[in-house]
C-alpha cells in the first residue's frame, strides 16, 4: 500500500488549484490535499480536484467570516 503524501500550494493563491492539480498528478500513491478552508473562493477552486482525484483533506474550521474563536463557532461552522 502506498503512503498518504501531503500536498499543499496555499502560498499561490491565485495559481493553488492549478498547482494542486499538477501535484495530485505527480504524487503516485493517494494524495492528501493539506488544507482547505470553508471559505467560498476556495471551496470553488478546491472541491472539483478532490471529487476528480479522490483525494483526502484537511479541513479548516473558518469561513468567509474568519477563523472560529471558539469551539462552538467551529461546530457552527462545520454544520452549515
Amino acid at each position: 500500500m502506498l503512503p498518504n503524501i501531503d500536498v499543499n500550494a496555499g502560498s499561490f493563491v491565485e495559481q493553488e488549484a492549478e498547482y494542486l492539480c499538477w501535484l495530485v498528478e505527480v504524487v503516485k500513491g493517494s494524495a492528501m490535499i493539506n488544507s482547505i478552508s470553508l471559505e467560498e473562493r476556495r471551496m470553488v477552486g478546491m472541491m472539483p480536484l478532490v471529487k476528480k482525484y479522490k483525494t483526502k483533506i484537511v479541513g479548516l474550521c473558518q469561513s468567509d467570516e474568519g477563523v472560529a474563536a471558539t469551539v462552538s463557532d467551529r461546530v457552527k461552522i462545520i454544520g452549515d
